[in-house]
């Protein structure tokens, strides 16, 4: 099995892909009914998540990036919702509960930071523009003094 490095384990896409395996090799061990009432909709919950993720990658604005991951968040739900169903019905021991537990808290976290370094990221842009013009309108001033 391949090591993971830590780059790879921030990135929240990454991290969504490793959970949905996880869960899919707990849901590949239940019997049908468990599969089909509680397993199916966790798995599907899970990808649509991942598959969020990788269509965040490709946002330009900060408004379509931050709107993206929102909605990544609102995916967590019921992926939430399902795996606690599937602890409550005794189909996740309690071990391997908290793990799963453990890495969706963790890319709910990713994604918290994720959002503050675009809005970070977008602060400095603004804040770099408007140090150009600054400079800009210094230098025009500093040209009309020195024409009179």
């Amino acid at each position: 099995m391949k090591q993971t490095t830590d780059e790879e384990w921030k990135d929240p896409a990454y991290q969504a892909e490793q959970l949905g395996n996880l869960l899919w090799a707990s849901v590949s061990e239940w019997g049908e009914f468990a599969q089909s009432s509680i397993g199916l909709p966790l798995i599907r919950a899970m990808d649509d998540v991942g598959l969020q993720l990788v269509m965040c990658m490709g946002r330009k604005t900060v408004k379509e990036h931050l709107q993206c991951i929102e909605e990544v968040r609102r995916g967590l739900t019921p992926v939430s919702y399902w795996l606690q169903r599937a602890i409550k019905r005794g189909l996740i021991l309690q071990d391997k509960a908290e793990g799963l537990q453990a890495r969706l808290v963790e890319l709910v976290r990713h994604l918290d930071e994720q959002c503050k370094a675009v809005v970070r990221d977008a602060n400095e842009q603004i804040a770099a523009q408007r140090q150009g013009q600054q400079t800009e309108e210094a230098e025009a001033e500093e040209a009309a003094a020195a024409a009179h």
